[in-house]
């Protein structure tokens, strides 16, 4: 694996291991806890786009996005449409990696209700 410009190669490759076991917890999390399951997906598709997997991260990110709740009507009053704290992170960790893979919501957007 190549070192990204911004982190010393020495600094890269010491944390390289870790991120992989993170990159092995995450997707463990995926198929056994259903209430994380997006969220965590999301955090998965972000970790492999920094590896440069962007094509893997990618369909992560596009799978979970097809599966998550909708975003709420009113982004100014989330709770009014009964979202609780844990959508509020699924919303968040989804504009994310939205923003970071430039996920074209048009072919990959939660259905509304």
């Amino acid at each position: 694996m190549t070192s990204p410009p911004t982190i010393d190669s020495t600094l890269w490759n010491t944390i390289s291991p870790a991120a992989q076991t993170a990159v092995e917890t995450l997707r463990v999390l995926i198929v056994d806890n259903p209430r994380i399951s997006a969220p965590s997906a999301f955090y998965l598709a972000m970790s492999l786009a920094r590896q440069g997997k962007d094509d893997e991260a990618r369909r992560i990110a596009t799978e979970a996005i097809s599966r998550m709740r909708p975003l709420p009507l009113d982004e100014n009053n989330p709770p009014a449409g009964g979202a609780n704290h844990d959508d509020l992170i699924l919303w968040m960790a989804y504009k994310e990696v939205k923003a970071l893979l430039k996920i074209d919501t048009g072919s990959a957007s939660p259905s509304q209700p």
